[in-house]
């Protein structure tokens, strides 16, 4: 039998309120690409472990503990598609949206990396498709100087707000909330740095990936909705997780790395 086109890997821990739309969203999609469906779970009280019953050729890897880096990794070693696509729990697949990404990186073959457009549950944009950090947007997102000034000029640069979401993009990186690479990127530049816990793994990766050669791209015909649960909206222990990983970033490709 011939591989999928396409692997789908989530992973999920205490989140499978979420989960069941997610899925049934993936499940709907009966026009072509072949895929498969991956999901990594760390386990809790959430019953995940009973949506096998649900989604048949559902396939749960149960994983000890929670990262998202380490989560996605183990999905991904036991993929089996051309392409890996990282979907966060939150999300739902808009019709057409997986087979719009297959179809981009198959006439792209120098695309390593694709994302789709990600939209609110209130169909505003979430600006998927990003530049890479400086110094003020690390302090900038998701901090307390973010919300002292918003809409700030280091932001819109690097959310590329300036930028027409609805035509093809050449960027930087984009969100792991919808992150579609070519299995021989993987192969090139390496699997996610399981160092970041907590964020910037997509951000890491897609530096890792240009660096190889390889051109990150959005796609805005590939559309899901986010829901947005991440644990780090509001300042807590997350979000300082979060930014402890924007610094292990900017340490490990501007300062040791030496940067561009």
């Amino acid at each position: 039998m011939s591989r999928p086109d396409l692997s789908i890997v989530i992973i999920n821990y205490r989140m499978a309120h979420l989960l069941r739309p997610c899925l049934a969203s993936v499940f709907a999609c009966q026009e072509p690409p072949r895929y498969e469906v991956i999901l990594v779970n760390k386990p809790s009280d959430d019953g995940a472990e009973k949506l096998a019953g649900e989604f048949h050729t559902l396939r749960i890897i149960t994983y000890p503990r929670f990262g998202i880096s380490i989560m996605r990794n183990a999905g991904i070693l036991q993929a089996q598609g051309r392409h890996i696509l990282t979907l966060d729990a939150d999300t739902e697949v808009r019709p057409g949206a997986l087979k719009a990404l297959v179809d981009f990186m198959d006439t792209h073959p120098d695309t390593g990396v694709a994302g789709g457009k990600t939209l609110h549950k209130d169909g505003s944009m979430e600006f998927s498709c990003k530049r890479f950090y400086t110094p003020l947007t690390i302090l900038s997102r998701r901090t307390p100087i973010g919300a002292w000034f918003p809409n700030n000029r280091w932001e819109r640069r690097h959310l590329m707000m300036d930028e027409d979401h609805n035509t093809p993009l050449v960027c930087d990186w984009v969100a792991g909330a919808c992150f579609c690479v070519r299995r021989e990127a993987f192969e090139q530049a390496g699997l996610f740095d399981e160092s970041f816990y907590f964020g910037f793994e997509d951000v890491d990766f897609c530096y890792r990936a240009k660096k190889a050669g390889w051109q990150v791209r959005y796609v805005p015909n590939a559309v899901i909705i986010h829901h947005v649960q991440r644990k780090s909206l509001g300042f807590n222990h997350l979000s300082w997780e979060h930014l402890k990983s924007g610094l292990r970033f900017w340490w490990k490709h501007y300062v040791r790395g030496g940067g561009e």
